[in-house]
């Protein structure tokens, strides 16, 4: 799981060879853990295929009662259905996730599930219940001391607020620099371009040109670095509207 957002495919292997080294050891919980973590880097890497893992996985968490089990593949499918454009489906498998987990009593699931369920409610426009989600997936993962947990929480909120909708645009940039010091004491390169990127977007908004075009700048140096052209020609498009 600490792997799956830096190298996706060597979190899939080893996900597999959890799966595989539970299953020898008779460990059923585990098998479905380990199968719920296959499903999730799947839909990063290929949400089609991720969604009849998903299936399978909810039928047999179901079938011997693991709701926390349920609520993990559901959000799996949630999220492999966004990634394919079906974000009206998607949001309604996230309220059942969301119930899931809390059925099952679950603090993580239910921090994951509640994540998910906000950024689906950021999405289709229901800000204050986005916001509400958010802060209790926060609340959960820093209980748990999950700090991968509520770093996602915490960006998933200055999202919110960095919507032109909703237009609190210092708000977002605060929790932003709160995520850029945390993944800079880290090390986290590619996490550090995000933040400065979307500090510099929230500061284009808010018409602080002079304040963005140095955070794009040192943004575009270090997807440069990484290796990372898609984020090099997002920072040069940005770059290119702030000096026209």
């Amino acid at each position: 799981e600490s792997l799956q957002l830096r190298n996706p495919q060597q979190a899939l292997s080893l996900a597999q060879r959890a799966v595989t080294v539970a299953d020898r050891a008779g460990a059923h919980a585990l098998v479905r853990r380990a199968q719920s973590a296959v499903c999730e880097i799947t839909a990063d890497i290929d949400p089609q295929a991720a969604l009849p893992l998903a299936e399978d996985g909810e039928q047999a968490s179901r079938a011997v009662g693991d709701m926390r089990g349920v609520a993990r593949f559901l959000g799996c499918r949630g999220y492999a259905l966004e990634r394919l454009g079906k974000s009206h489906e998607a949001a309604l498998v996230h309220e059942n996730a969301v119930a899931a987990a809390e059925r099952a009593s679950d603090k993580a699931a239910l921090a994951d599930a509640l994540a998910m369920r906000g950024e689906s409610r950021h999405y289709h426009g229901r800000y204050d219940e986005a916001i509400a989600d958010l802060n209790r997936a926060y609340a959960l993962n820093r209980d748990l001391g999950r700090e991968d947990g509520q770093q996602y929480a915490l960006n998933a909120i200055a999202n919110v607020y960095s919507d032109s909708n909703v237009a609190e645009f210092d708000k977002a940039i605060g929790y932003y620099r709160q995520l850029l010091k945390q993944n800079e004491t880290a090390g986290h390169r590619s996490e550090v371009a995000t933040m400065l990127f979307n500090i510099a977007s929230a500061n284009v908004q808010k018409g602080r040109l002079d304040e963005a075009l140095p955070d794009f700048r040192r943004a575009m140096a270090i997807d440069l670095e990484l290796g990372n052209p898609a984020g090099v020609a997002e920072s040069e498009r940005s770059i290119g509207a702030v000096l026209a």
